[in-house]
């Protein structure tokens, strides 16, 4: 995958992350000549489904520093071959299926009864149901954009986008891609008086509002800091 990092001034270096699913899965920095870099990292099933590359650097004793959101497809990259012998037991009563792919790769069979075959009912199990489970693993985290087309009352499809971070400072940034910071240098934060070991949560504008608020579909900020990245069921 291709990432370009823009400066705003000249800087020597900067260093950059990609984190998914509670793992730093990439740490590496970049030797600036010029204020614009264009890089590629190697993707890896490490970073199925959603990771964040997080790029900063120091300036004056200031980690400057954003994140970017995006998908990984770790599903169906394998050519899978099935086998169904239905004489297995020479009566027909038991069938055997086996499943050849490469090797690493991981296969899993369900069965459905007729009835669901016949009405056309959606299966319990499949690979949007895979992903959505990965992706809980990363709920504490900004997630890429998505949107799901249906065919019916089925979904058929899942589009993922790209997607910059909430964070509006250097330590929500980190605080976003689920990152905790340990430096003597100033990550620098908007002032406010929230008191979070309380359950008080800073708005961007330095009003709080309390942890029972995240995501209840009101806006208590003004900028709607509170209900940012949320699941809402129409």
């Amino acid at each position: 995958m291709i990432f370009t990092v823009r400066t705003s001034t000249w800087v020597e270096k900067v260093y950059y992350l990609i984190a998914s699913k509670g793992n730093i899965v990439v740490l590496n920095q970049l030797e600036m000549q010029s204020s614009q870099k264009t890089f590629s990292v190697a993707l890896s099933r490490d970073m199925v489904p959603s990771s964040r590359i997080v790029a900063w650097y120091i300036l004056n004793g200031e980690v400057i520093s954003d994140a970017l959101n995006f998908h990984v497809n770790g599903s169906s990259l394998n050519p899978v071959e099935v086998r169904v012998n239905m004489g297995k037991d020479f009566v027909r009563d038991t069938i055997e299926i086996s499943g050849r792919t490469d090797p690493g790769s991981y296969i899993a069979f369900s069965g459905l009864d007729y009835d669901y075959i016949v009405y056309d009912t959606s299966t319990f199990f499949d690979e949007f149901d895979i992903i959505e489970e990965l992706e809980t693993y990363d709920s504490h985290t900004n997630l890429s954009f998505n949107h799901k087309w249906y065919y019916g009352e089925m979904e058929y499809e899942k589009v993922y986008f790209p997607a910059q971070s909430y964070g509006v400072d250097s330590n929500t940034t980190f605080a976003y891609a689920g990152l905790i910071v340990y430096t003597d240098a100033n990550v620098s934060r908007i002032p406010h008086d929230c008191n979070e070991t309380l359950g008080y949560f800073p708005c961007h504008d330095g009003s709080c509002y309390e942890i029972q608020q995240i995501c209840d579909g009101v806006r208590q900020c003004e900028d709607g800091v509170d209900e940012m990245g949320c699941k809402f069921s129409n």
